[in-house]
């Protein structure tokens, strides 16, 4: 590098990120992983897996042995800046053409498992947007993290799994910027068209076709107690998708969605009359939906500050009722 500050400027979860300059000149971002990270994040789940041992007629019932998987998976492969490098440019590659879009460039000369280099975007962030930005561009920021989300896993099958406002940067126009690519996972077909399964019995009012979903799909069991409460909640994800007007989010309405869920699991497990609490069913839904579940209420809670308005229904159609069709020379990497 032609000049580097000592000093981070950021923080991410593994690492610390300096402003810098190459040697041609350009300004920079370069993230720094933590030494021994991949050490401390490996032991720490191997705890994790001997606590899910030890408590295994619990863990059972919670299905966390396929959830610690998952999380294993995951984590470890955000360890590899390489292979977030990587990412950002499929996610460059999808977002081609898209003005609204701003995903920053690699430098992969400068870029290793342990140290990525990307250019350095300008712009404001996630606080100070809300604080300053018009709420017409709220509005349009809204839907182009929308657009980027959930385009990105139903037409392409990449899931975008950290919706973190401190992965964006607003620009006053409503334009976004995404900076970090480190959580990504690539969903299997079959996966992909059963969400889209339920999603389109949503929105055509098919409800005999949405209950054959949440139990083929979601692992959702009708003759268990936990039914009417596990079906109830995923109709309210769907609102937005149902929602034929403008739809806008509110803080009130994200945080009574997942209110609702946690009533309802604590009356399933508290019951009158009963001194020790049951564990409610949890459903056993498909290893790799653990993190669509964790961008639900990311992205819920990202969009909830925003207060953003757009008609998501229309937006989000062609993607659900379409086929999922990368376009022609788009390459997209095995998962690690």
């Amino acid at each position: 590098f032609a000049s580097w500050e000592r000093e981070p400027f950021a923080a991410a979860s593994i690492g610390q990120v300096h402003r810098a300059v190459t040697k041609g000149g350009e300004k920079v971002a370069v993230k720094v992983q933590y030494p021994g990270m991949d050490k401390a994040i490996e032991n720490d789940l191997k705890s994790v897996a001997l606590l899910e041992s030890m408590m295994s007629p619990i863990t059972r019932k919670l299905n966390a042995r396929q959830t610690l998987d998952e999380f294993r998976e995951v984590f470890l492969s955000e360890l590899d800046y390489a292979r977030e490098a990587e990412m950002a440019d499929l996610f460059r590659r999808i977002n081609a053409g898209d003005p609204r879009v701003t995903i920053p460039r690699v430098h992969h000369s400068l870029t290793t498992r342990r140290i990525i280099t990307l250019e350095f975007v300008e712009g404001m962030s996630y606080a100070e947007f809300l604080e300053k930005g018009t709420q017409e561009a709220k509005n349009k920021a809204g839907q182009t993290i929308w657009t980027f989300t959930f385009r990105s896993m139903l037409r392409y099958g990449v899931l975008y799994a950290d919706p973190h406002p401190g992965n964006y940067r607003f620009f006053a126009d409503g334009h976004v910027a995404f900076l970090d690519f480190g959580c990504v996972k690539m969903l299997p077909p079959d996966l992909i068209e059963g969400m889209k399964r339920y999603m389109r019995a949503a929105m055509d009012n098919d409800w005999a076709e949405f209950d054959r979903a949440c139990v083929e799909v979601l692992g959702y069991d009708p003759k268990d107690p936990s039914w009417d409460l596990y079906r109830s909640y995923t109709m309210e994800l769907m609102v937005p998708l149902c929602t034929h007007g403008v739809w806008q989010c509110s803080p009130e309405k994200a945080k009574e969605t997942v209110s609702y869920l946690t009533r309802g699991l604590k009356a399933l497990a508290f019951k009158e009359g009963e001194t020790i609490p049951s564990i409610p069913m949890v459903p056993k839904m498909p290893q790799d939906f653990t993190f669509v579940n964790r961008l639900q209420w990311g992205l819920a809670s990202v969009l909830a500050g925003l207060e953003g308005i757009h008609n998501y229904h229309r937006l989000t159609l062609p993607w659900i009722k379409g086929p999922r069709k990368p376009p022609k020379g788009l390459e997209v990497p095995e998962p690690v």
